[in-house]
């Protein structure tokens, strides 16, 4: 990988459980640094040579922020760290002036081998590379660094996003993607990675992507994959990275940290075991089409539809705030 690149990370309160199993994938990326920005403390952890912790608070990031914009920062809770990431290379500036991009993450995944999907993507063909907050990469310019500031994001201008307490996605696809897309600015936005859904217990794949009904997910040896079952075979596909968002406390089973791998699970994390169709049933269960499909609209009812319904009754004046 012929580019610098660093990736920066912010944690304010309980790292996950299953945190040293981030590490572990950080350490198999030695063409990638690591920045971990937080108040959590560092003893209870392995550190690989690629991460730097960074002692950190929420104030020490609001009073940073506040001095980059120029006016108060809206940032008094952890969750509002996200709307804030399109601005790391502005509040971070500091700790990147080596690299040629610098990324924003989240913990709630594993990587696989970055450097091999920034090569075989080319990276170095756009200005953002990827579309979503849990891992989106900017080139280290003062000119992108400042995008944020650029108008249509359907989420409000940036001036609206830092002044305000509520959380606006800002990182995401209508933030920043929409900046990128408005003003016709190069972002690679294929779907390399396993974007696990939260509408569904067992572990699938969100939005139109791809899945399987006998399917699992697991990192091995800097990689991750998805083993599934097709035409009587067990066949394997590569992500760049497994996201597991909104699963809570994942426990870790057995010796992950020093096992070939380990499969990833809505119960947890479990030592690798040679794939079979058995294997696959037993860590990853398939549902029935109608109980997903119940558990389908189960979630539209309760982070659509029921909101939806309240906001419109507010705005009537029918029910208060």
């Amino acid at each position: 990988m012929k580019q610098k690149i660093c990736v920066l990370g912010v944690y304010f309160g309980t790292l996950p459980n299953y945190f040293q199993l981030w590490l572990r994938s950080c350490e198999h990326n030695k063409g990638v640094t690591f920045y971990l920005f937080t108040d959590a403390d560092s003893s209870a952890y392995v550190i690989p040579t690629n991460v730097r912790w960074i002692s950190y608070s929420i104030d020490q990031m609001r009073e940073k922020a506040s001095e980059v914009l120029e006016f108060e920062a809206a940032l008094f809770e952890p969750y509002k760290c996200c709307d804030f990431k399109p601005m790391y290379g502005k509040i971070f500036a500091e700790y990147i002036s080596e690299f040629d991009y610098w990324g924003h993450c989240d913990f709630d995944l594993i990587w696989g081998d970055l450097p091999y999907y920034f090569d075989l993507h080319r990276i170095n063909d756009y200005e953002k590379f990827l579309p979503l907050g849990h891992l989106s990469l900017y080139k280290n310019t003062d000119e992108t660094n400042a995008r944020y500031r650029l108008d249509g994001s359907r989420c409000g201008d940036y001036i609206l996003v830092f002044s305000n307490e509520e959380h606006r996605a800002f990182d995401e696809e209508g933030g920043m993607g929409a900046i990128f897309d408005k003003h016709n600015i190069s972002i690679f936005k294929e779907r390399i990675f396993a974007d696990i859904s939260d509408t569904y217990k067992r572990y699938r794949c969100a939005r139109k992507d791809k899945n399987y009904k006998f399917q699992v997910f697991f990192w091995r040896e800097g990689k991750t994959y998805r083993a599934y079952w097709e035409n009587g075979e067990i066949h394997e596909e590569e992500f760049i990275y497994i996201h597991f968002q909104k699963r809570g406390y994942l426990p870790v089973y057995g010796d992950c940290g020093n096992s070939v791998g380990f499969f990833i699970t809505n119960t947890g994390f479990y030592p690798l075991e040679r794939i079979t169709l058995d294997i696959i049933k037993k860590y990853n269960p398939s549902r029935s089409v109608l109980f997903e499909k119940i558990e389908k609209l189960n979630s539209r009812l309760q982070k659509r539809w029921i909101p939806g319904l309240l906001r419109k009754l507010r705005r009537a004046g029918i029910i208060k705030e």
